[in-house]
């Protein structure tokens, strides 16, 4: 077994090697900028003392790393010979390269709402006692509970500022089915972001959307003005609301142990937002434009400036970029092979959106591997039912007529293999069958981690 004195000695020459290394480097750099003196002029001074720098930096971390392996081949050599057996925290270490998905789900749920529970109790209660009187009356007993309850009600309304409930807590709110079913998707597919647009919110309902799903989901951080008692939370959703008369509006709710946001900016009010985001995993950043292109029926005008906003967006953009939404446009490929309409010579669109889809897509001033490209496959994302199936008078069957659309897309630039994914899929919303919906995308932020384990021989000791 070699010797601690031995190992020091032998690392000491090997420091000094490496040490000499360097230096003759440093003197290299010296003569060639000796070399070029006419060229350098007065720089030569600075090429000097940066050479001299370099040498002493290399020098110190020569020396950290000779005596960080000689602090752990003198551990392991006290190891074997008194016969220790390497515990979890002791054990040799191995780092591994651990890719995650991070799954992100957008939807037009053609409006979302909350409504307080307590107004839906009032109006239960109220349907009780209305049945009661059509059935001939009711116990003592129950009606001593039922005004008790609304003695309780009239009691909690004046504490809170004569009915202002607050906001914040599900027990407190509930949302309507739609908002209810997209957070019953995000849990059920452990997604840690979702999109939603078209929600139709205005005015005070924008903060109890907000605050609702961040308590449901437990999306919440911090907030920055804490009072002496208990924290205070914010919900780490971001929204665009509609303009006032206007039913649009973009909703963006993250996962804050997955995702920090750096910065927000609403592009076009209840059209386009866009958010920065690091990821936590990697560090990376990313840019998310979550969109709600305006129908086809809206004038041009509004059309040229939404996406106007969103290439010029695109042209400054300086990192990755994902574009998800209901964009209200189909893609040159699915209007050549479903339609036969033709961009490329000048085909008429179905949609005003569609000319600045393709533009987008191939005729932009982007660079060519920066262009933003679509995600998966384009099954259809809205059906519309025309007419439903029927009998006549004669007994025969009329069958029905659909019509399927691919208008809500997830398209993606520069990300190079980051992005995956690309799933359709229906979110059910309520009992009774829609006669028009939007179908939900799904994709994934590919991340990049280091883990540690222990090594298999530690394992095996």
């Amino acid at each position: 077994m070699l010797s601690a004195a031995l190992l020091e000695g032998w690392l000491s020459l090997a420091a000094q090697s490496i040490i000499d290394r360097k230096y003759e480097y440093a003197q290299a750099i010296r003569a060639r900028a000796a070399s070029h003196k006419a060229a350098l002029g007065r720089n030569l001074a600075g090429v000097g003392r940066l050479a001299e720098e370099a040498k002493a930096h290399k020098m110190e971390s020569a020396i950290g790393d000779a005596g960080q392996l000689l602090e752990k081949l003198r551990r392991d050599a006290i190891e074997k010979a008194e016969g220790v057996v390497p515990t979890t925290a002791s054990a040799p270490r191995a780092v591994f390269e651990v890719k995650r998905r991070r799954t992100c789900l957008v939807w037009n749920p053609g409006g979302v709402s909350v409504r307080e529970a307590r107004a839906e109790r009032r109006l239960s209660d109220r349907g009780r006692r209305a049945k009661r009187k059509s059935t001939g009356g009711a116990a003592v007993q129950t009606e001593e509970r039922d005004r008790a309850l609304a003695e309780t009600l009239e009691h909690e309304d004046a504490e809170d500022g004569g009915g202002d409930v607050g906001r914040g807590t599900a027990l407190r709110f509930r949302g309507c089915e739609a908002l209810e079913a997209i957070i019953d998707e995000v849990k059920g597919r452990h997604a840690h972001m979702f999109m939603l647009s078209e929600t139709h919110l205005h005015g005070k309902a924008v903060d109890d959307v907000a605050d609702y799903i961040g308590m449901r989901l437990g999306w919440q951080d911090l907030s920055k003005r804490c009072s002496a008692g208990a924290p205070e939370y914010t919900p780490c959703v971001i929204q665009a609301p509609a303009a006032k008369g206007e039913w649009a509006g973009v909703l963006l709710a993250y996962d804050p142990c997955v995702f920090k946001v750096i910065g927000t900016q609403v592009l076009v009010p209840g059209r386009l937002l866009e958010v920065e985001v690091r990821m936590i995993d990697d560090s990376t950043k990313m840019l998310i434009y979550a969109c709600y292109m305006p129908q086809q029926n809206l004038p041009k005008e509004l059309h040229a400036k939404a996406w106007g906003k969103l290439e010029e967006a695109l042209l400054v953009a300086h990192m990755p970029y994902v574009i998800a939404g209901d964009l209200n446009a189909e893609t040159a490929k699915r209007l050549k092979s479903m339609h036969g309409i033709d961009l490329d010579k000048g085909g008429a669109c179905k949609r005003p959106g569609e000319a600045f889809l393709h533009k987008l897509m191939h005729g932009s001033a982007l660079d060519e591997l920066e262009r933003p490209v679509r995600l998966g496959r384009e099954d259809f994302t809205l059906l519309h039912v025309i007419k439903t199936p029927s009998i006549d008078s004669e007994g025969k069957v009329i069958e029905g007529e659909i019509s399927k659309h691919v208008i809500d897309h997830v398209l993606h630039g520069g990300c190079y293999g980051r992005i995956g994914g690309g799933q359709t899929f229906t979110v059910k919303v309520g009992a009774e069958a829609q006669k028009q919906y939007h179908r939900a995308l799904g994709f994934d932020i590919i991340t990049t981690d280091c883990e540690e384990r222990c090594s298999h021989e530690a394992r095996i000791a």
